[in-house]
This record gives structure tokens, C-alpha cells and sequence, in this order.
């Protein structure tokens, strides 16, 4: 905690040599003197070491594009459910399948549930602000530009996916099976619970 404090006499000895340090290297290039002398006065030492920056943050670009790529095209290896009779399709036993395929225990199923529980409310909360934020300024501005307006209505969608999303995961995991959401829909038990 004692480091923390410096005394004026200690600030200003480092603000004197931080500057000493931007005038030798910086502008005078003092390092590059140092290396070679013919490469300082001719400019090459400034203009290889511009070249062999640029070059390696082009390196690094390329590198991470091709690793953003890489993965982005890489197959997915995660085993699928077979497919089977719309007659006879029973959505807990699908549900316990997928269960075993993907190797989920119990203690996982209360995790999820748990999670899906705050996604929706986060998700759901986001969505009623948005709706808040466009009903409040549609009602205080007199004219809107509509780029502002698709920017307000954007998000708003996509949160409600996201909300959507949250709750029907949340429903699927505490009734224990995998059915389309119209049943979900029916069911008008949309509201998570932990």
C-alpha cells in the first residue's frame, strides 16, 4: 500500500525520464543508431522496422482468419437421434434417448433448468425495455427518422426469439420431452420455473 503513494520529487523524476525515453527512441531513434549507423542515416532501420510490423500484424490477421474459417467449416461431430414414425413418436421416451446419446445426467437437467430460468427473465427483461425505450421516444420526439426507428424495433424481435427460446428449453427440460412448440404453445405454461 506504501508503494501506491510516490512523492512529487519520485512523480516528476519518472515524468522526466518517460519523457527522455520518447525523445531518445521516439524521435531521435537512438536504438536504431546504435545498430547500425548507415540503416539510421539512410532511413532504412525506420523503414524495416515499418515493414516487419506491418508484415506481422498482417501475419496475425491471416492467422486468425484462418483459424475464424477452420472452425466455422469444420463438420459437426455430435451424433444425431434416428429418425422416426410421426405415429408412433413419444416424446419422453425421445427425450430420455437424447438424454443417453449426448450423455446428460440429472444434476446437468437441474442446471439447465436453472439457466434457461434466468435466460428467460434476462432475455424477457431486455425485450420490455426495448418496447419501453421505442414507446417512450416515439412519444417524445414529433417526427422519427426511420433509421431510428428500425434501429428501435430491431432488437426487439430478436430478444423476443431469445425469451422464446429460454422458455420453451426451460418447459422441455421440466416435462422431460422433445416436441414441437405448438404443444409447448398449447399447453399455456409458458412461465419458467426452476
Amino acid at each position: 500500500m506504501l508503494g501506491l503513494w510516490k512523492s512529487k520529487k519520485r512523480k516528476a523524476e519518472e515524468e522526466k525520464n518517460d519523457l527522455k525515453a520518447i525523445v531518445t527512441e521516439d524521435l531521435l531513434g537512438a536504438s536504431e543508431w546504435k545498430e547500425s549507423k548507415v540503416g539510421y542515416l539512410s532511413g532504412l532501420s525506420s523503414v524495416g522496422r515499418i515493414a516487419s510490423n506491418f508484415a506481422g500484424s498482417i501475419s496475425e490477421s491471416f492467422g486468425r482468419t484462418g483459424l475464424v474459417f477452420k472452425i466455422m467449416t469444420r463438420e459437426d461431430s455430435l451424433p444425431s437421434l434416428p429418425e422416426v414414425d410421426e405415429d408412433q413418436y413419444d416424446g419422453r421416451l425421445r427425450f430420455r434417448a437424447a438424454m443417453h446419446l449426448h450423455r446428460v445426467k440429472e444434476k446437468d437437467m437441474a442446471r439447465a433448468i436453472s439457466n434457461t430460468w434466468r435466460s428467460f427473465y434476462f432475455y424477457g427483461s431486455l425485450t420490455l425495455a426495448a418496447v419501453a425505450w421505442l414507446i417512450v421516444d416515439m412519444g417524445l420526439k414529433d417526427k422519427m427518422a426511420l433509421t431510428t426507428l428500425v434501429l428501435h424495433i430491431a432488437p426487439i424481435p430478436i430478444l423476443g426469439a431469445y425469451t422464446f427460446k429460454a422458455a420453451f428449453t426451460n418447459w422441455t427440460f421440466r416435462k422431460q420431452t422433445l416436441v414441437n412448440p405448438n404443444i409447448f404453445l398449447k399447453s399455456l405454461d409458458w412461465l419458467p420455473k426452476k
